[in-house]
């Protein structure tokens, strides 16, 4: 889809995502980027960065309904795919307003 890209990465035992993230519909909203894997990948990978805002709409293959917790609990690979500035285009934003 449009403006989404995935991040891979390989959960350690002892390291954490390094995300908080808000619940919408059937995806989640990065509102913080913490020390953990999500930064340890941005500093590695500059023209890919996850950045606040951005939601995830898949793990692992699962859409929609994921369990990203039960997921990123688990050692090994993990696939993120992540839509652009998401929190922007969200229905139900306090701040949008009709265009007159």
């Amino acid at each position: 889809g449009r403006g989404e890209y995935s991040v891979e990465l390989t959960k350690r035992a002892g390291v954490t995502l390094g995300l908080d993230v808000r619940h919408e519909a059937d995806f989640l909203i990065v509102k913080k980027i913490t020390d953990g894997l999500v930064q340890e990948w941005n500093g590695a990978n500059p023209g890919q960065t996850v950045a606040v805002s951005d939601a995830i709409v898949e793990v692992n293959n699962a859409r929609g309904k994921f369990d990203l917790v039960t997921e990123s609990r688990k050692s090994g690979p993990l696939r993120i795919v992540f839509l652009r500035n998401a929190a922007g285009k969200s229905r139900g934003s306090g701040s949008s307003r009709p265009v007159s």
